[in-house]
Parts: structure tokens; sequence; C-alpha cells
């Protein structure tokens, strides 16, 4: 599904739409929180929440079911700037295995779409989705689960998956964990790139 045809079917808004849109939401108290202080920190961006329409399509699209966890965040509130978006966090939950120097750089979002064919059928063989990946070096990936009861976010290192296919070794045990929660992403954001290169930085709040 293009970009073009998701944006339209999808609604869009300024930080006070956004922040209505997080107090009507279904989640809990604590994840509306953390959602309303990352509206706050970037206030002049536009924000956007995935329909009941949009995410049948892209599930259709995209031969997948997510989970309502991420049905309900999706159609809360996201964040978009034109065709592309990048981000920059200040770290993870968890200890990052390559090392703190590779949170320098970016993270783009790709509109949640697979990749090329043979990550597709790992990350199908495993039930996990991409939503982001290393904009400078794209060998670094951002993944969710599938499966209801597990809201995390991981990461795994592209070679790292090919090397351990061929070497007849468990991929599973290339996918680390990055991020406790999809919501505590949001919480890490420091930077924002828009597809002109302005870079927005988070508000002290």
């Amino acid at each position: 599904m293009s970009y073009k045809f998701r944006k339209h079917l999808c609604i869009s808004g300024g930080a006070m739409e956004a922040q209505e849109w997080i107090k009507a939401s279904v989640l809990e108290s604590k994840d509306k929180a953390v959602l309303s202080r990352f509206v706050k920190r970037f206030p002049d961006l536009s924000f956007y929440k995935e329909t009941e329409e949009s995410l049948n399509n892209l599930e259709a699209s995209q031969k997948i079911k997510f989970p309502q966890w991420l049905r309900n965040l999706l159609t809360t509130v996201g964040f978009i700037a034109q065709d592309q978006l990048e981000f920059r966090v200040s770290g993870f939950d968890e200890d990052y295995r390559f090392g703190k120097d590779r949170l320098t750089g970016f993270w783009f979002l790709p509109w949640f779409v697979y990749g090329e064919e043979q990550e597709r059928n790992w990350l199908e063989l495993l039930s996990f989705y991409p939503i982001a990946h290393e904009t400078d070096r794209h060998t670094s990936r951002l993944i969710v689960s599938l499966r209801e009861e597990d809201q995390a976010v991981y990461d795994y290192y592209y070679m790292d998956m090919m090397d351990a296919e061929l070497d007849a070794e468990p991929i599973e045990d290339c996918i680390q964990l990055a991020f406790t929660s999809y919501i505590s992403l949001f919480d890490h954001v420091t930077e924002v790139k828009l597809e002109d290169g302005t870079i927005i930085i988070a508000r002290e709040i």
C-alpha cells in the first residue's frame, strides 16, 4: 500500500488534536501520560492516527494480523512528516549490544512494510513485524511481536541473521530486547528529522 493512500485514510492534526485523541483513547492512564508528554515535547509536529479502515487495508496488503494492543496505539496517535520521517533516541531500555555509538544515528520509520523477501521470511517465521531501521547503516532493525501477549520492541542486526542462517543456528537468538514497550520508545525520542532535513529537538518539560 502506498504512503499517499495510507495517509488519505489516516486522521491528522496538531498538538491540541493529538492530546484530545490521547484523552479519548482506551489506553491505560500511564500510557496516556507517556504519549501526552511526547506531544508536549514536540508541539510543532503534525500528528496522525490510523483508522480502523487504514489498519484493515494495511493488514490485507501485508497479509498479517495486528495484535489488539498495537491497533489501540496506532489508532490513538503517531507522528508524521510528509513522505519520510526519522527519529533519534536517547538510548534503549536494555543495554545495546552494538555499543552506544550506534545510537548517535537516526532511525527511519518505514510505514509498516516488510523489507526484502529474505527478511520478510525471517520475521514471518518468528511472528515479528518491522517498525523502523537504522538510517545510516541500514543494518539494524526495530521490530514488534505480532503476538498479543508481547508488547515489547526488539532489535536485530541484519548480518547476524544472515550469519545464523548460513551456520544453521537459531535466528531467534539474534533478536534482542530494545524497549519494554512501544510506548516506551516514544518516551526516548529526542529528535525528529523531517523530509527537508529540518531537525526538531524535543523540548524540555
